[in-house]
């Protein structure tokens, strides 16, 4: 936070409290066009930023998280790294240059952690979805109702509600040239509903 930019705003406007302007709650348009005839406030990055929140997209979420345990030998200690994408009370925030639109229906998020002697680390990447059905590696989209997704993944099908989720667990053996690993690999399908989307750039 500015604070000359806070001490500047008490002087012109005296009735906005501190507080207000760094939870941007009580902003009119006056105050922006202020703003930024003096250099303070960018009007065009602002709407760039939050473009496509005013819309709600159907967003699945896919999640693949590996935990490798040491049967012999040593760990490869891999690691991983580029998250693009995060959920957080219905609003869904990424650093990916999307554009969904009217055609779209629905995103796609797709999340891979490993952890324990495995290594560590997140990624992820959104899919924008235009056209059903969608067919990905090993995951298929085949209808969409409302806030409800049909979905195939690993010759399962399922319909999921908003809110719902679909989860499946394994264990494989590894061979790697430090070692044998035994690795727990979870597969987990989250239908999250429609949510804002908040492209930051």
């Amino acid at each position: 936070m500015d604070y000359k930019l806070i001490f500047i705003l008490t002087l012109v406007f005296p009735a906005i409290s501190v507080s207000a302007f760094e939870q941007q709650t009580v902003y009119d348009e006056g105050i922006k066009a202020w703003l930024s005839e003096n250099g303070l406030f960018d009007i065009q990055k602002e709407q760039e930023k939050t473009s496509n929140s005013d819309n709600m997209y159907l967003f699945i979420e896919r999640k693949v998280t590996e935990i490798g345990e040491i049967v012999k030998g040593t760990a490869p200690e891999y690691s991983i790294d580029f998250p693009t994408y995060d959920i957080h009370n219905s609003r869904l925030s990424t650093n990916e240059l999307i554009e969904p639109d009217s055609e779209t229906k629905a995103l796609l998020g797709n999340r891979f952690s490993i952890s324990g002697d495995l290594g560590g680390g997140i990624s992820s990447y959104l899919t924008v979805i235009n056209e059903l059905p969608y067919v990905g590696d090993d995951i298929s989209i085949l209808d969409v109702e409302g806030d409800n997704a049909t979905i195939t993944i690993d010759r399962n099908n399922f319909t999921l509600t908003s809110g719902a989720n679909w989860s499946q667990k394994r264990t494989e053996i590894r061979d790697f040239d430090t070692g044998t690993l035994l690795v727990t690999v979870t597969k987990e399908i989250i239908n999250h509903g429609k949510v804002a989307v908040a492209v930051e750039r």
